[in-house]
């Protein structure tokens, strides 16, 4: 008897689900029909879900931004001075976004989503040249997109970010 009932617990849950997907390719269809393969329509729900008519598919979730300096501060700085701290204004930084200068990560602190300072070393200013300074953002996580299909998933994976370049001068 209990595994009758379990059976037929399953079978209804699969049911269901399988009435789910019908009533969403049926949704995809009429919207198809209705606004010939270019609507797009965005719901709201915990994370931003996007229903891509023209594609007929379902995505949830977002990559992150690309972080922009506006300006450094200092933008130069005598060669074989002392260590100092390096603040970095712009828009779209997070808290695990890290100050690359000229070419390596600098211990980074975050005031803001528009304010990072970076530590730089009495080394990286001993000689005279100019420096390039970004800002990266890593990894934040997944998009995971379905489409009307049943079982057809994928998840994109999202990549780190960089920057525009500002360039640091290091005077003689």
């Amino acid at each position: 008897m209990r595994i009758v009932g379990l059976t037929l617990g399953f079978l209804s849950r699969f049911t269901q689900w399988l009435r789910a997907a019908w009533n969403l390719t049926a949704f995809n269809r009429a919207f198809r029909r209705i606004f010939q393969d270019t609507a797009v329509a965005r719901l709201s729900l915990g994370c931003l879900l996007t229903i891509a008519l023209a594609l007929g598919g379902l995505s949830c979730g977002t990559c992150g931004l690309r972080p922009f300096i506006s300006s450094i501060s200092p933008n130069g700085t005598p060669a074989g001075g002392n260590q100092f701290l390096l603040t970095v204004n712009g828009s779209d930084f997070r808290r695990d976004s890290l100050v690359r200068w000229n070419g390596s990560f600098r211990v980074t602190s975050f005031f803001s989503s528009h304010q990072l300072a970076a530590a730089i070393t009495a080394a990286d200013i001993a000689k005279p040249g100019s420096v390039l300074v970004f800002v990266f953002n890593p990894p934040s996580g997944n998009t995971t997109s379905f489409s009307g299909a049943i079982g057809n998933t994928s998840v994109m994976g999202c990549t780190g970010k960089d920057s525009n370049a500002v360039v640091f001068t290091i005077g003689p």
